[in-house]
């Protein structure tokens, strides 16, 4: 199974670029885990700056719960971002997990045309050029994890005892 696409395929997909096959189709709608990447011939090209949509419009509005509270998400400074990156020296920059995984990832991009559903990982927009040099992959829950949350948390300790106590860039807010 070919389990990896170029985040940028997905975002095109959702802002009209409807050329050839929808990428979507061939993310399963099941549980599992996700990662997003950079490959090693594009790692000395990421750079961070300005979180940024890619069609100009307002980065994660903020937006109101249900119970009236106004929540408004923020990114971590990019100078923070590219140093934690550089000291990392990985190439994993986000793990998440999901009950579905198409939706997830579908909520996920549309977060690069503005939208708000997904929260989570939220630094990877700070990447700049991120639909160019970001990729994904996903992968259904296996047998050893009852649940996509428990793989995550394994997944994220696995990464921090790889990495001196270090979570993920964009995981560091958990």
């Amino acid at each position: 199974m070919n389990n990896e696409i170029k985040f940028g395929a997905l975002i095109d997909w959702l802002n009209g670029s409807k050329v050839g096959t929808n990428p979507f189709n061939m993310i399963p709608d099941c549980s599992g885990i996700y990662k997003i990447f950079v490959l090693n011939e594009d790692r000395d090209e990421i750079k961070f700056g300005a979180a940024k949509t890619v069609n100009g419009k307002l980065f994660c509005p903020s937006f109101m719960r249900n119970d009236g509270r106004v929540v408004k998400v923020t990114v971590t400074n990019a100078s923070e971002l590219q140093k934690h990156f550089t000291d990392l020296n990985d190439n994993v920059i986000y793990i998440g997990k999901a009950t579905s995984l198409k939706n997830r990832l579908r909520q996920y991009a549309q977060m690069a045309l503005g939208g708000h559903s997904h929260r989570g990982g939220i630094d990877i927009f700070a990447v700049q050029d991120y639909d160019k040099y970001l990729h994904v992959a996903w992968y259904p829950l296996i047998k050893e994890y009852a649940t996509a949350d428990e793989w995550e948390t394994a997944e994220i300790e696995n990464f921090k005892q790889e990495h001196f106590g270090q979570r993920p860039l964009a995981n560091r807010a958990k």
